[in-house]
């Protein structure tokens, strides 16, 4: 494996600061791709083939998965000084592998899935608003404002598992594109760093918080006017939508590709041991 001029947090700023376009232009492609996942969704315009929007979910695997396995890849080629847009972006060579890789990590949101699949047959047919209400407020105990925060508060516990899983694999394809073996204490440099460059996202949550956190309220005085009188006005996310959608481009989007650059150089670091080892 060639090696890199510097190694860890020098490797990945140097790699960062070199490739920074072209690791832009991966990130668009992988935002392509994930995008054609959703396509389906379309199918729900029409009632008889709402039913095909159920293809969303296998797309995702079948596309998604295996291009982080390639991004992986590429990432290995920036640290190498190559540029990582290329043709290996969606390769598919090892697509098996990476498929299989991706499916293992994926199975940290069974539950959310099984949590959206029983919300969806739960409240799909012929489910009235006022047998809605009626099931809200049994849920709350007699509260329908209650009711409804223990629905929201159900489905946020069903994101701890997909974070954790997450979390636990964050280093598996930054190995298999190195070419390591993933030991525990690897994995724990990964998870540690995984964690520790949660703090380039602050900015972001900085300032996506006024307008998330005012949306939240309005729809919150929705809800209740909804609960107390029966009207219901939904409050028009577009404003919103657009001031996280701006704000992400400026400083979401930039930093994620450093935060997989560090985890990658970590496993190249040890690849490199690897070789060098009598």
């Amino acid at each position: 494996m060639t090696s890199t001029k510097g190694t860890g947090l020098m490797a990945a700023w140097q790699a960062y600061r070199r490739h920074f376009g072209s690791l832009m232009g991966s990130m668009a492609v992988i935002g392509c791709v994930s995008a054609m996942a959703f396509v389906p969704l379309l199918f729900m315009a029409v009632p008889e083939t709402a039913f095909l929007c159920w293809l969303c979910p296998v797309m995702y695997v079948l596309l998604v998965l295996p291009l982080r396995g390639n991004a992986a890849c590429c990432l290995q080629d920036a640290l190498a000084g190559q540029c990582p847009l290329s043709p290996k972006l969606i390769s598919l060579a090892g697509y098996g592998r990476k498929l299989l890789r991706g499916v293992i990590a994926l199975l940290w949101a069974v539950p959310m899935m099984l949590a959206l699949i029983a919300g969806y047959f739960s409240f799909a047919g012929d489910l009235d608003a006022m047998t809605l209400y009626a099931m809200i407020v049994k849920l709350g105990g007699g509260d329908a404002f209650t009711g409804v925060k223990m629905v929201a508060l159900f489905y946020l516990l069903m994101l701890l598992p997909i974070c954790a899983g997450l979390f636990f694999h964050c280093m598996t394809r930054h190995c298999q594109a190195a070419n390591v073996r993933l030991t525990m204490k690897l994995r724990l440099k990964g998870m540690g760093i995984h964690l520790l460059s949660l703090a380039l996202f602050v900015p972001f949550g900085i300032a996506t918080f006024f307008p998330v956190s005012t949306y939240v309220r309005d729809i919150m005085a929705a809800v209740d006017a909804f609960l107390s009188d029966f009207v219901l006005a939904v409050p028009d996310p577009v404003p919103c939508l657009i001031m996280v959608a701006g704000t992400a481009l400026v400083l979401l989007m930039p930093v994620i590709p450093l935060r997989n650059l560090l985890l990658a150089a970590l496993s190249r670091q040890a690849a490199n041991r690897e070789e060098s080892a009598p």
